[in-house]
């Protein structure tokens, strides 16, 4: 009977009082699901890497600074880790030397021209070190490392020859001129007029050849193309080198369960340090059977500590 009166009169409302606050709503913001976007590509989520938005901005990408970099990077890889260099010189071999052979109707001008071209391919360098297809062949190694190379027509021994420039000798002067792009010279429309050399003479554009790989039309200096896989190589080379590092250190804990010294040595006893006379006299070794049949050598404190100091 109760609870069916207290249904019919529920309770009066009880009135706030001045100075209690307002109930709080709840503000808080309702669950918005992101919008896919049509081309996949532009979709953006936490787990995957962003792209920065520079792409288009091609003079900030080809600074001086980022191709120097690259450049390097590139050199470290290619003087350390053997796949790159083994990629370089496989491209190497199979693109150079290209040799030029006349094919004219003639057949003993042909023979001429070809013995005469044979006898400047074995001048062609300037440094008198290398000869044409030489020259061809760290052309092809300095593309896949640097990215670019110059061949400076010279004329200074009396015929033509050929002076390779590395990438670095291209360089931006110190006097300021907006129509200077990283050591190139360039006229109001962007044609290229000269080359800086080391900063300090310009050379003519005619004068020497810019080999490069061409990947975009605004682009007037080369970027080495082992940057597309740098990271992935790094990260091989540094994986196989902990490899190693965990394999010697389960040999060396297999050696120190068994009793065994942790380091051999080929080379017989160590030199004493200089000004300095051993303490100890080594024992003599013992010639059981035991130690006869044992591969590991026999050290003594007196000579471990002597290697210590040494060392130290």
């Amino acid at each position: 009977m109760i609870p069916f009166l207290r249904r019919l009169f529920p309770p009066p409302l009880k009135r706030r009082s001045g100075n209690q606050p307002p109930p709080v709503a709840n503000t808080a913001a309702p669950t918005v699901t992101p919008v896919r976007h049509y081309f996949e590509a532009l979709n953006v989520v936490d787990h995957r890497t962003p792209i920065p938005a520079t792409g288009l901005y091609v003079h900030r990408l080809l600074s001086k600074f980022n191709r120097l970099q690259l450049a390097s990077v590139a050199r470290y890889l290619w003087d350390n880790v053997g796949l790159v260099f083994y990629a370089t010189d496989l491209v190497a071999n199979y693109s150079t030397p290209m040799i030029p052979r006349a094919a004219t109707l003639d057949r003993k001008w042909n023979e001429a021209a070809n013995a005469l071209f044979d006898d400047w391919a074995d001048r062609a360098d300037f440094t008198g070190r290398f000869d044409f297809w030489d020259l061809q062949r760290l052309g092809s190694f300095y593309l896949d490392t640097d990215g670019e190379v110059f061949a400076l027509w010279t004329d200074e021994a009396g015929f033509p020859q050929i002076q390779l420039l590395e990438s670095w000798r291209i360089d931006k002067p110190t006097i300021a001129d907006d129509r200077i792009f990283d050591g190139i010279q360039l006229d109001t429309q962007g044609r290229v007029l000269g080359y800086w050399l080391d900063g300090e003479t310009l050379l003519d554009a005619n004068a020497l050849v810019h080999l490069f790989d061409l990947e975009r039309y605004t682009q007037y200096r080369g970027m080495s193309p082992i940057r597309r896989g740098a990271n992935d190589m790094r990260d091989g080379n540094d994986i196989k080198g902990f490899q190693k590092v965990l394999s010697k250190l389960s040999t060396v804990l297999t050696l120190a369960i068994q009793g065994a010294p942790l380091e051999e040595n080929p080379w017989g006893s160590p030199p004493e340090p200089a000004g300095e006379t051993p303490t100890e006299e080594e024992p003599p070794a013992e010639t059981n059977a035991n130690n006869a049949a044992s591969p590991w050598p026999t050290w003594s404190r007196a000579t471990f500590r002597r290697c210590r100091k040494a060392t130290s």
